[in-house]
């Protein structure tokens, strides 16, 4: 009953959080790095999955820090990635979303990940925490970006945001995703080849 109370409240207080957070608090600086397979920029193939992964550093210090409220909102190209089912992980007190967009970003998934803490005192989060990772598919050759925006990390009292850094993570697909089944074939060619060789060789014998 506990966990539910707090995933509501997150819920309902973080959606206006990005816009009531008008003002830049330097007391403290963060940074969410958005990595796919712990990189900024990754190749892969058609077919490929990599790993998406949301972590938010406070990097004014090594120390931890008190988490009143955090956000942060990416989104995908679903004509260039698949949604692995069952991949969305996310840290205790994280809750995540998942939406189709429309209007200028139709055809894009949407995934939010936000957390709130009830306490006064906040709580207490690591220096690092790593808030989110799931999984996405490649279906085509290109390249394309996973976007971080709207993110906040917010003040005791809601109204302001810390001084705050974001990326984005981009893929590079290239291939024509049948390079394994091309090598598949050679492979069985040559050893068909060598076979042949053989017997021919037994008939001259």
């Amino acid at each position: 009953m506990k966990r539910a109370l707090l995933i509501l409240l997150c819920l309902t207080a973080l959606v206006p959080l990005a816009g009531r957070a008008e003002a830049v608090n330097t007391d403290m600086s963060f940074e969410y790095a958005l990595t796919a397979n712990g990189k900024r920029t990754v190749s892969a193939a058609p077919g490929d999955t990599v790993v998406v992964s949301l972590a938010l550093t406070r990097t004014d210090s090594s120390e931890g820090f008190p988490m009143y409220a955090a956000q942060c909102n990416l989104r995908y190209d679903s004509g260039f990635f698949e949604l692995v089912p069952g991949s969305v992980e996310s840290a205790e007190g994280v809750a995540v979303n998942t939406v189709s967009l429309g209007g200028a970003w139709d055809g894009w998934t949407g995934v939010s990940a936000a957390a709130y803490s009830a306490l006064p005192e906040g709580e207490m989060w690591a220096n690092t925490t790593r808030m989110l990772t799931f999984r996405l598919k490649a279906t085509r050759v290109g390249s394309s970006a996973i976007i971080s925006e709207d993110c906040v990390v917010s003040t005791a009292d809601g109204l302001d945001g810390y001084a705050l850094a974001v990326n984005n993570a981009v893929v590079d697909v290239k291939g024509d995703g049948n390079s394994g089944s091309v090598r598949g074939a050679a492979r069985r060619f040559l050893t068909c080849g060598v076979g042949s060789l053989i017997v021919i060789w037994s008939i001259v014998i």
